[in-house]
């Protein structure tokens, strides 16, 4: 029998390992590209399997080699960038990304079958080649074709970069249709009383979709980071846009208590009646979800924004909202409700650990949290300039009441 040496092995794994977080941001980019919260949720998904098996591969290499995790990073010819995936000005190409990612699967499956036959030679390569074998059961069958390049050293390690700008647009899912401006109407996004629990929810299922692409450009854009911080943001995008769904399935399963109940001219009814005829246009913010707000953010400044000062907070709020007496009757929604606040507690978790990761001087980091607290209305203006077609300094100065 013909054993591979302990450099080749371990060249091999690291190279599938590094495919295996290719395909991960890919699955993250491809949820930016993505119309529907369904299929957004299929690619939060792919990107949650592919990053847990890269970091499965990463603890063997660590404990029967001895290893390092290397930081991740894009390697030249990887990046999505520089494959013209993310437009300028606009959502990312849904059909290349959709090309890039399936070409990124097929040489992942090649390298990951070429292993395995390698490795199974020999009983000494054991532990490797069951943990392959696991993982083609997740892949296509491997297809001949050229030479596999060579696996290029891992990236060394590194602090934190924005290596990249992700998509500066997403898309709206199509149950949406943009019908008043939060500028105006603030007050339509928070409930006011057991009729107008609908729209509160559908409206909310927005704002969750918001947090799961924040998390999957964060995912994209950074370099420098270890696998953790990639396991941890494809987790919570895939929390993010399930509870997206669920808040949606809320909205829609009371709409017709809203249409019975909601006052007469209410500014959402219309919308809402509309909505059950076609199936289409419940009514939300002509600024939709706000997205880019989180594209103009570093990632310290996503963290403080949304970890610390929106999924901490709204955990107490929502365990408040469920104790009301309008969800003793609606046992079943309130159950789905719940399940939500055990997986915003993980996040509000995860954004301070990795706070302090990126930020260990306590000094430094609450400085960073206050500048991030300041420049938290320069970001919305930004995005309100972009939805109303106003300069950003025309807002600025109506929002200080400064005047025209």
């Amino acid at each position: 029998m013909t054993a591979m040496l302990p450099g080749e092995l371990v060249r091999a794994l690291s190279a599938l390992r590094d495919a295996l977080v290719v395909q991960a941001r890919l699955s993250a980019l491809a949820l930016l590209a993505e119309e529907s919260l369904a299929l957004q949720e299929e690619r939060a998904a792919e990107s949650v399997q592919r990053i847990e098996q890269a970091a499965q591969v990463q603890d063997l290499l660590r404990r029967y080699f001895g290893a390092r995790e290397p930081s991740v990073a894009w390697q030249d010819g990887q990046r999505p960038d520089q494959l013209g995936l993310i437009p300028p000005d606009g959502p990312a190409d849904r059909a290349k990304v959709s090309a890039a990612l399936e070409a990124a699967l097929l040489q992942l499956a090649r390298r990951a079958h070429e292993l395995h036959g390698k490795s199974a030679a020999s009983p000494l390569c054991a532990p490797a080649t069951a943990l392959v074998a696991q993982l083609l059961a997740t892949l296509p069958p491997g297809k001949p074709g050229a030479p596999l390049p060579r696996p290029k050293a891992s990236p060394p390690a590194a602090q934190a970069t924005r290596a990249l700008r992700g998509p500066k647009r997403v898309h709206l899912d199509p149950h949406f249709a943009p019908a008043f401006s939060v500028l105006e109407r603030p007050d339509l996004l928070v409930s006011h009383g057991d009729f107008d629990k609908a729209p509160f929810y559908w409206l909310a299922s927005l704002r969750e979709s918001m947090a799961a692409e924040l998390c999957a450009l964060s995912l994209v854009e950074y370099d420098g980071l270890p696998i953790l911080y990639y396991r941890d943001f494809a987790k919570q995008a895939w929390d993010e846009v399930r509870h997206a769904r669920y808040f949606l399935h809320v909205g829609l399963t009371l709409l017709p208590e809203f249409v019975a109940s909601a006052p007469r001219g209410h500014p959402l009814l219309e919308g809402a009646r509309r909505f059950l005829r076609t199936g289409r246009g419940l009514p939300c913010p002509i600024e939709r979800n706000l997205y880019e707000v989180a594209w103009n953010a570093t990632l310290a400044q996503r963290l403080v924004l949304m970890h610390l000062d929106t999924e901490t907070p709204g955990i107490a709020r929502f365990k408040q909202e469920l104790r009301l007496p309008f969800w003793r009757a609606r046992r079943e929604l309130a159950k789905g409700l719940r399940l939500t606040t055990f997986d915003e507690a993980t996040h509000a978790r995860l954004g301070r650990a990795w706070l302090q990761h990126l930020l260990p001087d306590r000094a430094e980091r609450r400085a960073e949290i206050a500048r991030a607290r300041l420049l938290r209305g320069a970001f919305l203006l930004a995005a309100f300039s972009y939805y109303h077609r106003r300069p950003f300094g025309e807002l600025l100065r109506a929002a200080s009441g400064a005047g025209p």
